[in-house]
């Protein structure tokens, strides 16, 4: 199960696999995601793209699956569990395996936030610690020899970069602003992952972003819908008396290799473009409809700016 769970959550997600000619390409400002097979194990591989330097960070994510696996079977083999969380004997599996992989798949999502941040706050760690230990001592050593001793003296009266920013104004930090951003912004993601992913939305870039992602979802969707229908006439044509279990073991074969960034599978249920706001509704725990509502929104707000940069005179 613990195999069906990783490759189900990479693929869901949409995460692409690792090759040699990846190592260099930085087409996030900040991180990318991979995965790799190694042996009967799936890594997660993050490259990171820090202020400062940067990184790549591999962790096993087999073992990671295991752990919650592991955890929740433990949960559901109390009685008291299986009642208070209203799962029923017949449903037990089932539900070990939803559970599971929807904490897999946020394992995936909380993750490079979380690796990206602590690079970011050891350097903040590292420079706080340095004007507490050697910057105020030094001048507590000074005041005293000229007489004003400050026992108390600190640069840091709220142990926050902020304070060096506070005390010399006229200064423009760069190295203590972008950490102090990045710290902010940061710590708002990780508390997101106590509200669900709506905060990934928080900013106005991610917003914008928004039109172009529900247009190649809506241009795979199509593709995908044109694709079954084709695959499914020559299925049968080739095997009249296939069960529909056998076409439908063929159809996931074919959708994993040919459309490995889209999920929804109810292709038959929905047009392309319901699929796409599906899609959306689920990345980022919000609904359908009010995906439909941002990129309807984002979408004007482009057109406007595209239409002011047109009506703007030649110099």
């Amino acid at each position: 199960m613990v195999a069906r769970i990783t490759k189900e959550a990479i693929k869901n997600l949409g995460i692409p696999y690792l090759s040699s000619d990846d190592e260099e390409q930085f087409t996030n400002p900040r991180w990318n995601i991979f995965y790799q097979e190694v042996g009967k194990d799936i890594l997660l591989s993050i490259q990171l793209t820090p202020c400062m330097t940067r990184g790549m960070v591999h962790t096993s994510l087999s073992r990671v699956v295991w752990s919650l696996l592991n955890e929740i079977e433990i949960l559901l083999s109390n009685p008291r569990a299986m009642t208070l969380l209203k799962v029923e004997e017949s449903e037990r599996e089932a539900v070990i395996y939803d559970k599971t992989l929807k904490l897999t798949q946020d394992y995936i999502h909380y993750l490079p936030i979380v690796v990206y941040h602590s690079f970011h706050q050891t350097l903040n760690e590292v420079v706080i610690s340095y004007i507490k230990k050697i910057v105020d001592f030094d001048l507590r050593e000074y005041w005293d020899k000229i007489g004003k001793p400050q026992k108390n003296f600190t640069l840091l009266p709220n142990n926050e970069l902020k304070d060096i920013e506070r005390s010399f104004p006229e200064t423009n930090f760069w190295l203590l602003n972008g950490l102090q951003t990045i710290d902010e912004e940061c710590s708002i993601y990780r508390k997101g992952a106590l509200s669900g992913r709506k905060v990934w939305l928080n900013n106005p870039e991610a917003l914008a972003k928004l039109p172009s992602a529900y247009k190649q979802f809506k241009f795979q969707y199509k593709e995908a819908k044109r694709e079954h229908k084709l695959e499914y006439e020559a299925f049968k044509r080739i095997n009249p008396r296939a069960s529909n279990a056998k076409w439908e073991k063929h159809w996931e074969k074919v959708y994993d290799e040919k459309f490995p960034n889209i999920y929804q599978t109810e292709l038959t249920s929905y047009s392309a473009s319901e699929l796409a706001y599906r899609q959306l509704a689920e990345t980022y725990d919000f609904s359908p409809e009010y995906m439909m509502k941002l990129v309807r929104i984002e979408k004007a707000k482009a057109n406007r700016e595209a239409q002011k940069r047109d009506e703007k005179p030649d110099n």
